[in-house]
């Protein structure tokens, strides 16, 4: 790993001309395939394996991936992820979450109930309800591709799970 760690140092240096770029696009494609990530700020290498999108050079643009007591969360459509906030289909991540779910066309909110906790959440509104308390939202719950997405540390927070995100593996995981 030290020589692929030099060579890339080198490549780096010497990548002023086109010929050496050629070269070093290579390299970068073979560590890509390889699974191998250099992390400049840290001026190091990993090789711990990471899960990437088919054909997806851009780390930024990974898949988010959720887990609720570390079992993966299946989305019928994907998070939507604005970096400091995440909005996460209602139904998927309130069942996740081991809530009974309703949902009322008329009036257009969207139940859950968790124990002692009932959230109650109106399309297009800043405000919420728990346990019949307003709370303000940060982001009103949107419907999008036919879905129901809230944000998803609104309703964490107000069920009383733990939420970390591991950037390095564009991953959020929750706990109870």
């Amino acid at each position: 790993m030290s020589d692929l760690y030099a060579a890339k140092h080198i490549l780096i240096s010497a990548a002023q001309d086109d010929e050496m770029m050629v070269i070093f696009e290579a390299f970068e494609a073979i560590t890509r395939q390889a699974d191998i990530v250099f992390l400049p700020a840290l001026d190091d290498i990993s090789v711990e394996p990471i899960e990437r999108e088919v054909g997806s050079t851009d780390w930024g643009n990974r898949r988010l991936r959720l887990y609720v007591n570390n079992l993966p969360v299946e989305f019928d459509r994907e998070p939507i992820d604005f970096g400091s906030l995440v909005l996460v289909p209602f139904r998927a991540i309130f069942e996740a979450l081991g809530a009974y779910v309703e949902w009322h066309e008329d009036t257009q909110i969207a139940v859950a109930t968790l124990g002692e906790t009932t959230i109650e959440l109106t399309i297009e509104y800043f405000t919420a309800h728990v346990n019949g308390a307003p709370i303000a939202l940060d982001f009103p719950v949107i419907i999008q591709h036919n879905r129901t997405f809230v944000p998803l540390s609104f309703v964490t927070e107000n069920f009383g799970f733990g939420v970390e995100r591991d950037e390095y593996t564009n991953s959020i995981f929750i706990e109870n």
